[in-house]
């Protein structure tokens, strides 16, 4: 079903997902809350965090950056 949902927002509307997609933020693919539709994620929306949540996330951004180098 959520993947008829997810066909169905990319073909007709726009509509709310957390789906993987790249972050320049980051310089990673992370999952958000995003919006998507016909032309991909339009808008990634990023949830409120205390700082060490904020330091976590980077640090998980940083592990994925340095997994990709590997194999590269």
């Amino acid at each position: 079903m959520v993947s008829a949902r997810l066909a169905e927002a990319v073909l007709r509307e726009q509509a709310v997902f957390t789906v993987a997609a790249y972050h320049p933020e980051y310089e990673v693919t992370l999952s958000l809350l995003s919006v998507l539709g016909g032309a991909g994620v339009s808008q990634m929306y990023h949830p409120r965090m205390i700082e060490p949540e904020r330091a976590a996330l980077e640090a998980s951004a940083q592990t994925l950056r340095r997994a990709a180098e590997t194999i590269r």
